[in-house]
Order: C-alpha cells, then sequence, then structure tokens
C-alpha cells in the first residue's frame, strides 16, 4: 500500500475504535480529504474518550438532535438508532426518546407570542379562556421547573392551550420507569441547544431541570461535546451531491 492508502486505513480504522461503527458517509469524506476527517475524528470523539454519560444515553442524545424537527437527518437516525439497539436501548426508550424531539414546537407559541407582546403590551392577555392561568404555571413548574417570562407570557395568552401542550408534553417527561428524569432532560436539553434550533430559553429550562433531577454541569457540558459535530451533515449530504453535479457535467 501507498503511504496514503496507509493513512486511510490507520484513520478508518482509528475512527471505528474511538466511536465503534462505521459506515459509507465516512468513507466519501475520508477518500477526498483526510486532513478534514482527522479533524472531525478527533473533536467528535473527546466525549466518547473523557466523558462519563452511558454510551446508550450518549446514543439517545445523538437520536434527539437527528429526529429534531429542525434537523431531520434520516441517515444519522438509522445509524444511531441500531448503534442505540446494540447497546440494548428498547422500543419504549427509542419511542420516549422521538416523543422528547416533538416537543420542541412550543417554541413556536413561547416567541411568537413574546413578540406580540414586545410590540403591543398587554396585547395577548386573556386571549384564550379556560383554565385559570395559576394552575397552568403550577402544573408547568411541576414538570419543568421555574416558568421564564416567555412561558408566563403564553400560558396568560390561551392558558387552556398551554395545558393541552404540557398535557402533551408531561408523557415522556413522566415515563420514569422508562428514562430517569435527569436523563430525560439532558436529551432534552441537547435537542433544545443543538445548531439547528438554538433556543436559548428552552436550553435554560431543560438544564435547570436537569441539574435539579441531579444531573452535574459537567454532564450537560458533555451532552453539548457530543453534539456540536451535527453540523458535519452539511458535508455528509453535500459531498456526494457535489460529486454526482460534477459527473454530470463532465
Amino acid at each position: 500500500m501507498t503511504e496514503t492508502t496507509d493513512r486511510l486505513t490507520e484513520l478508518r480504522e482509528l475512527f471505528i475504535a474511538k466511536r465503534g461503527y462505521w459506515n459509507d458517509s465516512w468513507q466519501f469524506i475520508l477518500d477526498r480529504d483526510p486532513d478534514f476527517f482527522e479533524g472531525y475524528l478527533h473533536m467528535s470523539s473527546h466525549a466518547w474518550e473523557n466523558g462519563t454519560l452511558s454510551p446508550k444515553l450518549k446514543e439517545f442524545i445523538y437520536i434527539v438532535t437527528v429526529a429534531s424537527v429542525t434537523h431531520i437527518f434520516p441517515p444519522g437516525l438509522h445509524q444511531h438508532m441500531r448503534n442505540a439497539i446494540e447497546l440494548g436501548a428498547t422500543e419504549a426508550e427509542l419511542l420516549t426518546v422521538l416523543q422528547i424531539a416533538s416537543t420542541v414546537g412550543i417554541q413556536t407559541f413561547l416567541l411568537g407570542v413574546s413578540s406580540i407582546e414586545d410590540v403591543r403590551p398587554g396585547a395577548t392577555r386573556g386571549a384564550g379562556n379556560g383554565t385559570p392561568v395559576e394552575d397552568v404555571l403550577a402544573r408547568h413548574q411541576a414538570l419543568l421547573g421555574s416558568a421564564a417570562g416567555d412561558v408566563q407570557a403564553a400560558a396568560a395568552a390561551d392558558p387552556s392551550f398551554y395545558q393541552r401542550w404540557l398535557d402533551l408534553a408531561a408523557v415522556p417527561f413522566t415515563k420514569s420507569d422508562v428514562l430517569a428524569p435527569k436523563d430525560a432532560h439532558l436529551i432534552a436539553f441537547a435537542a433544545y441547544a443543538e445548531v439547528t434550533h438554538l433556543c436559548a430559553p428552552g436550553a435554560r429550562q431543560h438544564a435547570e431541570a436537569a441539574l435539579d433531577a441531579g444531573a452535574t454541569p459537567a454532564e450537560l457540558i458533555e451532552a453539548l461535546e457530543l453534539i456540536t459535530g451535527m453540523s458535519i451533515h452539511s458535508v455528509t449530504i453535500g459531498l456526494p451531491i457535489l460529486f454526482e453535479e460534477l459527473n454530470r457535467e463532465r
């Protein structure tokens, strides 16, 4: 083998040793830019080499980010579900992770109500009816912890609607026989913090809830280190398309 071939083989074997799997998308990148591949390899494996979260929980954190409506990356979802199943994940656990991913849509309502309040203070209060606001906020606090200003505004705008969202959101976060509350909030923290969502209020909410449930700051940081590399999908998707178009021109 040539020196270049030797290096490619070594990098491939090193990836498998550090990350525990391999698929063709990595080979495509490795063959065309080994320097970039090596940089990604060392960055993405940092949390695996230094962290304390279980391998299965790490895969759940990957799954919630690639399944999030703001990301939706089916190849990654297939890979990380397969990895999780090989690590012993159950159908109930994986369904619960997907359910957590599905709750991020509430940010549309929170952001929108806050935006209306910014331009017309008081305009949204009393727009809805039904359940008393105080009861809704108490339910939110019991499920997710303290209610920030955007939550208070949203609950005041339409308490009945926000109560219905809480009813939905409560399902995955109260399955303590499936996911420990600490793990559920760590997973949700990753969903709100990931590069395609970047929702600071949601990340703060679940960081606080995870810490209250026994997570450490180091575990929250580890979750962030795991998912910072999600932007690699610009290359895993884009590079094959680039060469497809170049070949079309040729």
